[in-house]
């Protein structure tokens, strides 16, 4: 069914009229134009309403609580909210919410949010990966390991823990030659659960390892020689 304009060709033609007119800088004087903004102004949704909504709405689609054509008005809102709001914190927690619906219908604003210039807003879209969990969200979580932002950087390399993949772990094998220890730190323990290996702290071995080879796994509390620790 074709959706009909609620709005009258009088009353749109009268408006383009008052503005070409120059008469629009002087709507403040309408006392009805001014009742209009105020009863606008009693309707605008407080910060932490809308950030409860978007925060209930990711726990219904993360418990399939919405029928198909629910989902994709629902993600279509958050993808809105994403790509409109000037709130970093809205943005964050919708990207996050969105992280919960399918794949194809969450894609374009994480992909958004991917891009977004608030690091929260991208550290909300490692997040949203890892729950994603497919193929597409492996590869963004590895292309977000190259983020300007630290704090993405290890948001991403913690969620990659939970991605098993040959791709993962030469992409976090990379962070073994980091200069700031705290990223090496959590490469080798994202590495050890992504793995199942344990090389403890020797560099060396983890990256014969990640170099396909197959090096003997010390002792548990043995020491890596030095040269190859973190510090």
């Amino acid at each position: 069914m074709k959706v009909q304009s609620i709005r009258s060709p009088f009353v749109l033609t009268s408006i383009c009229l008052l503005v070409l007119s120059g008469c629009a800088e002087y709507a403040w004087l309408n006392p009805m134009i001014q009742l209009e903004r105020h009863r606008d102004s009693q309707f605008v949704t407080p910060f932490h309403e809308r950030l409860d909504e978007i925060h209930r709405v990711g726990l219904a689609a993360a418990a399939d609580q919405y029928t198909p054509d629910e989902q994709t008005m629902m993600a279509s809102e958050l993808t809105a909210i994403i790509s409109e709001d000037s709130n970093p914190v809205l943005r964050a927690s919708a990207t996050r919410a969105l992280g919960h619906f399918e794949s194809s219908l969450a894609s374009t604003g994480i992909g958004l949010a991917m891009a977004d210039d608030d690091a929260e807003v991208r550290i909300s879209a490692t997040e949203a990966c890892g729950d994603q969990f497919d193929e597409q969200a492996l590869q963004r979580l590895i292309a977000l390991l190259r983020d300007d932002s630290t704090d993405v950087q290890i948001s991403a390399i913690k969620t990659l823990a939970d991605f098993p993949h040959p791709t993962t772990i030469v992409a976090l094998g990379e962070f073994l030659d980091h200069d700031d220890p705290a990223l090496q730190v959590l490469a080798v323990k994202s590495l050890k659960q992504n793995s199942g290996k344990d090389f403890g702290n020797n560099l060396d071995l983890w990256k014969k390892f990640i170099q396909g080879g197959d090096p003997v796994e010390p002792p548990k509390g043995a020491f890596s020689i030095r040269g190859s620790e973190f510090f």
